[in-house]
Order: structure tokens, then sequence, then C-alpha cells
């Protein structure tokens, strides 16, 4: 199992601690390193520099996009433990998790079993995926991804093919981590809750002249708990009781370092699950079964300023990823099954920026990458099922043009050519309309389409077992119209608001072929959607804030005229925290959805989930030593609701059994 299939935590953080601390010492410190009370100002936030919507630094209203940003300090007053979590509280997105992977859906659209192949997550702006899958890691798979180490996380809505290429149909996920400006100290923190869950982090920063660096690790393992599915209630089966076959091991780190206009980051995930709803047809409630996914990514990037209107950026990047699985079928099914999928290739961007005039900016740039492996391979009692790699390359093409007639007015526009995998070629456009009525009032007219090529998965895998291959699966396209309002009510209240109507063609999606009861990945006649939301968003003075957000949309699949599957009508979210007694810090975030179709006929019951913390921070004047500690308890599901996700064609059941009541504390402390 690797590194993270056995480890004594403590002893892993002994060694890791002292390391840090050494990179540390010797790189002078600032006398504000430490955080202060709370007191985040709307305009603050409204003025953070984003890069991820047009690759070059823009403001939240500048931006050709509807975009949400999730700060640090949110991140902290709420407790958000991973993405997932985080993302589930964000307008227009919601998730389903089968208990061995967390499925994104946005704006109505979640496929289950797509191992979010339609969203890009990227870290500090460079996409972390993978090429058999088409994945990014969002949920579970990517536990081991520090979030004490981000800065934010900003979402963009919507189609990004003009930018990033196959994938991001739905949207973006950036997150951006804490430079080492911003953090100059060690912060260590360990957690212990429910499920027999452990989990130690720490990460740190630090400037030496020019020089930044920052970086962080993770280590966590759940013994799991007993599960009921009353598909399995038979004396065969444990009479339906999976007994803490949800049980995971997760890791992880990120280094960061900056020199001037030179920047390398490295990621690395790395999380083991057990399978505990018997998904593929494999033997219920077995011990041996697991899912194991390691991603890992490497970028260097160098930006040359020419002159005041010229630079150009280069990157060099790496990303590699790969899937073990080990599985139980009975003997007159081959037995024991063993799967491996490797994923691994290089690239490198070229990107010129270009202010022709004050009121013109022009971004054009290249980009080419070589996949060197794209390996499956599945083989039990019986032999080799199913084993091959497909090297192959891509090349891409893109422009963008920013120009402002008048000062009310921002035009957007551009486009994006892909040669991609299996010869298939795509142009896909962009455009938007930002108008500045006030400075408080940003209307943005916004159109963008994506296209996604079938994976290597898709196109070409086939164990004989539970999947088959589909060599004349075609490219999925979606085109995005939307109207976005971003309105400040006053000094610390803001309103945002977004209608879109979508249209998507050729939709991939799985289907049991009834003739020989296998999943093959098919085209199916496509997707009409339309929706719109609207948030609200307070930032008090003296450590008070809340948010209250609301969402409609109205997925449908065209060829039959129903609603797709997954797909809640309505979403409710809302949170507030406060600063009580100087020292103490009390949040609550909450999260209503109605009813979710099912792929297996039926329906999952509409529910609200409610979360609460309660925190100590200390801020005792010139007592440096306490305040350096805090500690977090957070109860997730305070109303033990007892409800369910969507299930996949992979399952048997109609739908997944999410946890109840649970409970986490955590401590903080920073070293120096």
């Amino acid at each position: 199992m690797g590194f993270i299939g056995k480890y004594n935590l403590v002893k892993v953080l002994g060694r890791i601690i002292p390391s840090l601390v050494l990179l540390c010492l010797g790189m002078p410190l600032s006398a504000q390193s430490g955080d202060a009370p709370l007191e985040i100002s709307l305009d603050s936030l409204l003025n953070v520099r984003i890069s991820s919507a047009s690759k070059y630094e823009q403001t939240l209203s500048e931006a050709p996009a509807s975009v949400t940003i999730i700060s640090r300090d949110e991140i902290r007053q709420y407790g958000y433990s991973d993405l997932s979590e985080l993302m589930n509280q964000v307008r227009d997105v919601y998730y389903s998790f089968d208990r061995e992977y967390h499925y994104i859906g946005v704006r109505g659209f979640n496929r289950l079993a797509d191992y979010n192949n339609r969203i890009s997550v990227l870290v500090n702006g460079s996409p972390i995926t993978e090429a058999v899958y088409g994945s990014a890691p969002f949920g579970i798979e990517f536990w081991g991804f520090n979030l004490d180490a981000v800065e934010r996380v900003e979402f963009l809505r919507g189609p990004s093919s003009a930018l990033y290429g196959s994938a991001p149909m739905l949207g973006i996920i950036n997150i951006v981590t804490i430079p080492g400006t911003a953090l100059q100290k060690v912060r260590a923190s360990a957690e212990t809750g429910s499920f027999g869950r452990v989990q130690g982090s720490v990460c740190a920063g630090a400037i030496r002249g020019n020089l930044d660096v920052s970086g962080s690790l993770r280590l966590g393992s759940m013994t799991g708990q007993d599960l009921y599915f009353a598909e399995f209630d038979d004396s065969s089966t444990n009479h339906g009781i999976s007994n803490k076959q949800d049980w995971a091991k997760w890791g992880g780190g990120h280094f960061r370092l900056a020199y001037k206009g030179l920047t390398w980051q490295t990621v690395y995930t790395n999380r083991i699950v057990g399978t505990s709803t018997g998904s593929f047809g494999v033997i219920f409630n077995d011990p041996n079964g697991y899912n194991r996914d390691r991603y890992a990514h490497s970028e260097l990037k160098y930006t040359h300023q020419f002159s005041p209107r010229l630079s150009l950026t280069g990157r060099l990047h790496g990303n590699a990823y790969r899937w073990q699985g080990l599985y139980q079928y009975v003997d007159a099914e081959g037995g024991e099954m063993v799967g491996i999928t490797k994923s691994e290739f290089a690239g490198t961007e070229l990107r010129a920026q270009w202010d022709m005039r004050d009121n013109n900016r022009l971004v054009v740039g290249g980009e080419f990458l070589h996949h060197f492996s794209t390996y499956n391979f599945q083989a039990n009692q019986r032999g080799i099922q199913t084993e091959q790699n497909i090297p192959y390359s891509t090349f891409s093409l893109f422009m963008q043009d920013e120009y402002q007639p008048f000062r009310f007015l921002t035009i957007t526009g551009g486009f994006r050519f892909d040669y991609l995998y299996l010869q298939r070629k795509a142009l896909t456009p962009r455009g938007a309309m930002n108008f500045f009525v006030s400075k408080s009032t940003t209307i943005k007219m916004l159109y963008g389409e994506a296209f996604r090529a079938p994976n290597v998965y898709e196109y070409n895998f086939g164990d004989g077992v539970t999947i088959k291959p589909n060599p004349t699966l075609s490219p999925e396209r979606i085109r995005t119209a939307e109207i976005a309002l971003q309105l400040k009510l006053s000094p610390r209240m803001q309103a945002s608001f977004s209608s879109f109507r979508s249209f998507m063609t050729n939709l991939i999606d799985q289907v049991v072929d009834t003739t020989d009861g296998l999943i093959q990945h098919l085209n199916l006649a496509g997707v009409n959607g339309s929706g719109f939301s609207a948030e609200l968003n307070y930032l008090g003075d003296k450590g008070k804030g809340a948010y209250l957000s609301a969402s409609y949309q109205d997925m449908r699949q065209t060829d039959l005229d129903i609603p797709m599957t997954s797909s809640p009508k309505f979403q409710f979210k809302f949170g507030a925290y406060a600063r009580l007694f100087k020292h103490f810090l009390v949040s609550t975030n909450g999260n209503y959805q109605t009813a979710r179709s099912t792929e297996n006929g039926g329906d999952v019951a509409p529910f609200l989930v409610l979360d609460s913390q309660i925190g100590f921070e200390p801020n005792f004047v010139g007592s440096s030593t306490i305040n350096r500690v805090r500690l977090y308890f957070k109860v997730r599901n305070l109303l033990n609701a007892q409800y369910m996700h969507p299930a996949s064609v992979n399952n048997a059941q109609v739908g997944i059994p999410q946890n109840g009541r649970s409970y986490n504390i955590k401590l903080q402390f920073d070293l120096f």
C-alpha cells in the first residue's frame, strides 16, 4: 500500500515538522505574522485580483465570467475540511457521493461515475488532471490537500474551453495557495473525530529577499462505520451490513517556490478507500476490496516583462496519475480481479500578453501535450482481461482580445483551436460584455462554448465482466448564454444574480446494454437546461458575517423531454458566523436540496443538512504563546438527517446513504 498503507501518524509528523521548521530558520519573520481577529471588508474581496478567468489578473467586476471567491477566512470560519465540503456551499453547485468518489454537479448537471471529467481543478492556475478517465480530484480523492494552506478558491461557472481546452464544460475550480509573504510561520494541526478519523497537517511559509517559499503536508485515516443497504439484506450478504468497509487513508503535499518572475510548484495526493457498496457487482462486504488514486503534478513557469505593455509567459509541466483497484467476484465470474491505470504526460505552453492600447489587451498562446502513457490493465484468475497503452499528442492555439470602447463597457472575445486524440479537432469561441453601470453595479452578458472528446476509458476500455468499449463515440459539446449581475448594496452587503440557458449535444453517458448486461458509454441525444440563482452576502464589523443563496435549474434530456437524473430543481444555502467575547468564533451553515431522481428508476428524498462550529481563538494582549493555539469543535449534520445521494448504474442501490451526525475536534498551533 505504499507510504500511506501503513504508517504511524505521530512518527511521520515528528519527522515532517522539524524539517519545515528548519526551512524557516534563518528567514526573517514579519513582526505582524500572527493572525488578528478577522475584520474582512467587502471592498477587499471585490478587489481581489484573479487570473483564472482570462489568464491575467482582473477584479471580479472586470472578469468575463460569473465568479465566486471563497477566502481563507471563510474556510476557517465555517471549518471546511476538503474541497467538496467547501464547494457544496457555493451557489449552483452540489455533489453526489457513492462512498468511493465524489461527483460534482453544477447547475443541475451531475453525471454519476463520470469521475469529474467535465470540470477542471487548478492549483495556482495549473490543471491537476489525468488522461485515461479525464478525471479531476474533487472530493475524497483530494483529501490529502491541506486547506489550511489555501489563500482562496475561485469558482468560474460555465464553459471555459476557449482558454483551457477539453474538459471544463461546467466550470473551473482554481485553488490559490498562501504565499510565503502572507504566511511567514510554521502552522500545524491535529484532528480527531467520528468514524475513527485522525488527521495531522502542517504548512509553512517564509521569505528571504525576492525568494518566496511555501509548502504544506497532510496525513489522515478513518476506520469507517457500519453501513446498512436494504438491497443486500440477505443472510448470504451479512443482512445488508457493510462492516466498516468505507475505511480510508490519505496523504499529500504541496510546495511552491517563487523568485522574481520564476515559479516552481509541485502537488501530490494519495488516498486509498475500501469498497463498501458492492459496486460493479463485487462480493458485498468484502474486506479486501479497495480503490487507490494518486495524483502528481509539477510545473515550472517564467514570466518576462519586456515592457510595460508586453510580457511573455512560458511554462513546462508534467502530470502523473495511478489508480489501482482490487475487486472480489464469485469464482464463476473470474474470482479476484486486479486493475491498474496509469496516465503520464508532459507539456509546454507559451503565452504573450500585449496591451496594444490603453483600452485594448490581446492574449495569444499555444500549448503542446504529449501523453507518454494511458495504460489500462485488468486481470483475474482466468488471466488478463484487457491491457492497452495508447500514447498520443495534442496541440492547441488560443487568442483572446479585451477591448474597452467606453469607460462603462468592456468587450471580450476569444477562441481556441484544439487538435486532439484520434485526430479530433475543435474550435471553441467565447464572448462577453461587461457593463459598469456604476461603481457599485456591474452587468455581464456572457456566452461560451465547450467540448469534451471521449476519453480513453470511454472509448477503449472493456473488461468483459462489467463494461465494454465503444469506438463509435463522438465528442460532446455545450453552449451556454448567461446574464450576471453584481451589485454592492452597501459598504457591507453585496448581491449577486445570474440566469443561464445551456444546450448540450451528444452527451456521453453510461448505459446498461440489456442484451448482455454490460455497461457501455453511449452518445445520448442531448440536454437542454435553464435556471437562475441569487445570493446575498453580508460582512459586518466586529467579526460578523452571513450569506444566503437560492438556485433553480431545470435540466432535461431532449430526446425524451424528461428531467435529467441527479438534478435537484431547487437549492437553498445559508451560513452565518459571529465572534463572541472576543475569543470565540461561532458559525453555522446549511444546505437544502429538493428530490433527485436516480439512474435506477427511483428518487432520493429532499433533505436539509446543518453544520455548526465553535472555535476558541485567543487574542490576549501580551500573551503571544497562548495566542498561537486555536481549538475548533465542529458538528456535521447537526440535525442527524437520514438522507441519500443518487446511485449510478454501477450500483445495485437506488440511493447511497450519507453520514449521520458526526463531530470533529481540531487543535491548531503556530510553532513560530
